[in-house]
């Protein structure tokens, strides 16, 4: 391996390295959201918001709101 291919494999390792990182950022954030997200549709179905109605607001399926308020 010459010295130009040594730094270019440097500099993609480099990239995967930081896009990796970021997408472990983004992860938990997500992670955050969606349990944010589950603890409102959690309070909305005890306080007797249908799960259809649920469903239509958060763009999922009856099916995951029955799921999530299991």
């Amino acid at each position: 391996m010459n010295k130009e291919q040594f730094l270019e494999q440097q500099n993609l390792q480099k990239v995967i390295d930081e896009c990796t990182a970021e997408i472990n950022v983004a992860k938990e954030v997500q992670k955050t959201f969606t349990e944010i997200r589950n603890n409102a549709i959690k309070e909305a179905y005890k306080e007797g918001i249908s799960a259809k109605k649920i469903s239509e607001l958060c763009k999922v399926s009856v099916q995951m709101i029955h799921r999530i308020v299991k």
